[in-house]
């Protein structure tokens, strides 16, 4: 009979030990997320703050690197310019005459050419002689005109109060005669109908 193996197999050992340790490493990353899933926020106020946040720095990154780029841009157009700039020639009082001399030469003498006729002068309408009645001031004109013209009344509304009151000073106590069981407001009523007509309303007058 062969002797029974006392000691422990080291395959079966090792797997036994990469088993244990695979579960240790398991529990522990659930451990882990675990404690994470405490730590994290779930209140949408500040998580919406977080965000806001966010894009701000975002944006601020995105305005940095817009503002580098403008500055490299303007940096290359700067020493394409200065390859291009050429110096402006000096100008002096001797070319400056000389050019204004030609200018001179070029144009005609005007005061040479020109001659005035009699025939080109307008004559001054100030001194003219007027017919009739003259007019020195608007007064004047105004008494002139008024003279010569039946005067218009161009607004007879201003004057219907006063016309009204007059008419019916006159008219209401014929009517209260005629009519001695109306009323006051129907006694009035007649009194509009019949200044309406009446040719002392200034907008009959027309």
């Amino acid at each position: 009979m062969p002797k029974k193996w006392i000691g422990e197999n080291s395959k079966a050992v090792a797997a036994r030990n990469r088993k244990q340790e695979a579960q240790k490493i398991k529990q522990e990353l659930q451990q882990k997320e675990i404690e994470d899933s405490l730590w994290q926020e779930h209140n949408k106020n500040v998580l919406k703050k977080l965000e806001r946040k966010e894009d701000r720095e975002r944006k601020k990154q995105e305005i940095a690197q817009r503002k580098q780029e403008n500055r490299q841009l303007l940096e290359k157009e700067m020493e394409q310019l200065k390859g291009k700039c050429t110096t402006a020639t000096k100008v002096t009082r001797a070319s400056i005459a000389a050019f204004q001399e030609k200018e001179k030469k070029k144009l005609p003498n005007k005061a040479e050419n020109k001659c005035v006729t009699l025939n080109d002068l307008e004559k001054n309408v100030n001194h003219l002689t007027v017919e009739g009645e003259e007019a020195r001031t608007v007064d004047d004109a105004i008494m002139i005109l008024s003279d010569k013209m039946t005067k218009v009344d161009l607004h007879p509304e201003k004057r219907m109060r006063a016309a009204f009151a007059a008419f019916q000073e006159r008219n209401l106590p014929l009517l209260k005669k005629e009519n001695p069981t109306l009323r006051q407001s129907q006694l009035m009523q007649m009194l509009k109908k019949e200044w309406q007509k009446s040719a002392e309303n200034p907008m009959n007058q027309n």
